[in-house]
């Protein structure tokens, strides 16, 4: 089976804030549109689904300006 991919805030490495896999990834959601997202605001880790090892370290995720809002 897959890993799993968790996203974190880098301030809450308790809950993931998004999951999915690397093929599909994982959506980040409820940020304004038009937010700046800077390099390292957001971790990911991966986990084995099968629960067989642990959680990956954290790597930080590149930052990213959030999609403008829809007309």
């Amino acid at each position: 089976m897959a890993d799993k991919l968790n996203i974190y805030s880098k301030d809450n490495l308790k809950t993931p804030i998004a999951t999915g896999d690397d093929t599909t990834g994982a959506k980040v959601t409820g940020l304004a549109a038009g937010t700046k997202v800077n390099d390292g605001d957001f971790v990911a880790t991966h986990v084995d689904q099968d629960g067989k090892h642990t959680e990956s370290p954290t790597s930080p995720v590149p930052g990213w300006t959030v999609n403008p809002a829809k007309s």
